[in-house]
């Protein structure tokens, strides 16, 4: 594995043969680029192409680009966008520019915040991952526009993960609920890794839901048993 510096992003290459590639814009305060680089699980480091543009202003076609000049197409599976925070804009505004795989959304912006109808996803509501949780926009949520997002993607039934989890740590949480798919297969170990992370946070919810994704490994199923026996819970 490795990390390269290009002109508009930061790419991780895991070095691993044909991977998926996963273009993500993180939002304001630094929250982006290098600072996300340290919030990948290192499993899926490993296992997936990350593409961190260094400001979300960057154009979305420069870093794929770029992209290919490090790393050839042929080892390239399948293409994913995602979009955390004020990142989110960028989802909407780079839609249509490739065969994206999933349409990933970090506690985003609502597209309202960012000149775009509430509907623009509305054509790719089967590929759309996200994690939200509206109160950490604040009581009013910016004029209501998140919980009206928020209720709009419901209406859709993408696939939604709503849980008091704080904006800060909101792209680790996506990561360990939806990373798994964007690769071809779930590997054992890499469950098996992710599972120690959630363990080891102490959060029996985020392994409930993992155990969903990951039914029939063996090794995190008993995992995910453990850790919510110690509470008392139930998978």
């Amino acid at each position: 594995m490795k990390t390269l510096h290009v002109g508009n992003s930061i790419v991780i290459d895991p070095e691993s043969g044909p991977s998926p590639a996963v273009v993500v814009y993180g939002g304001l305060y630094g929250w982006e680029g290098r600072w996300l680089v340290h919030e990948i699980p290192a499993s899926l480091r490993g296992s997936v192409i990350f593409v961190l543009p260094t400001h979300f202003t960057h154009d979305c076609n420069a870093c794929l680009k770029e992209l290919h000049t490090k790393i050839s197409p042929a080892n390239i599976s399948s293409y994913s966008l995602c979009g955390y925070s004020r990142g989110g804009v960028e989802v909407y505004r780079y839609r249509n520019l490739a065969q994206w795989k999933i349409l990933g959304l970090i506690d985003p912006s609502a597209p309202t915040m960012g000149g775009f109808p509430e509907t623009v996803l509305d054509n790719f509501s089967s590929k759309i991952r996200c994690v939200y949780w509206v109160p950490n926009w604040g009581k009013d949520g910016y004029g209501g526009r998140i919980p009206s997002f928020a209720k709009h993607l419901r209406d859709l039934k993408v696939r939604i993960v709503e849980q008091a989890t704080a904006h800060r740590h909101m792209p680790l949480f996506s990561l360990i609920i939806s990373g798994p798919t964007f690769c071809i297969r779930v590997r054992p170990q890499l469950a098996l890794s992710l599972a120690e992370i959630a363990f080891g946070a102490g959060s029996w919810t985020l392994l409930r839901s993992m155990h969903r994704i990951f039914r029939g490994v063996g090794k995190f199923t008993a995992l995910a048993r453990q850790g919510c026996a110690s509470t008392g819970s139930r998978l």
